[in-house]
């Protein structure tokens, strides 16, 4: 891969581990907000009963963006963090969307649509992480 290349793929990583970081981070706090059921009752989402396990899921999801903001700084946690994070967004977005397909989640319409919206960026997320995994490994 030549230089320029090789700069232009660097800026386009660094660039979809930030989305994703971001992207995080927004989920992240919605599931720590899940106590304020007036929230999910406007976004049409499912209660999280208890809310204490989507707390969680908050938390660790806030140390997930973290992680894919401060990814491109360190060629070395770059590579393992996209491996990571493809896996955990691929299961993520494929069991998101197998549920809903399944009807098995008590969503409104619009919740559903968000759910499904969150499912596909999740899977796109994923793809994105696999390429990075497997072009930082071409260059090394």
């Amino acid at each position: 891969m030549g230089g320029s290349q090789a700069g232009r793929a660097q800026q386009l990583a660094a660039l979809a581990l930030r989305a994703d970081a971001i992207f995080d981070l927004v989920l992240g706090l919605l599931l720590l907000a899940s106590p304020l059921t007036s929230l999910y009752r406007l976004l049409d989402l499912p209660l999280a009963v208890p809310t204490l396990y989507a707390q969680v899921g908050g938390v660790l999801l806030l140390g997930f963006a973290y992680l894919l903001w401060v990814a491109p700084e360190r060629a070395v946690l770059q590579r393992a963090v996209a491996g990571v994070v493809a896996g955990v967004n691929a299961a993520a977005g494929l069991l998101i969307l197998g549920l809903l397909g399944f009807g098995t989640v008590a969503a409104g319409m619009l919740g559903k649509i968000l759910l499904s919206m969150v499912g596909v960026a999740l899977l796109g997320f994923a793809i994105a992480e696999v390429v990075i995994t497997m072009s930082n490994r071409e260059d090394r």
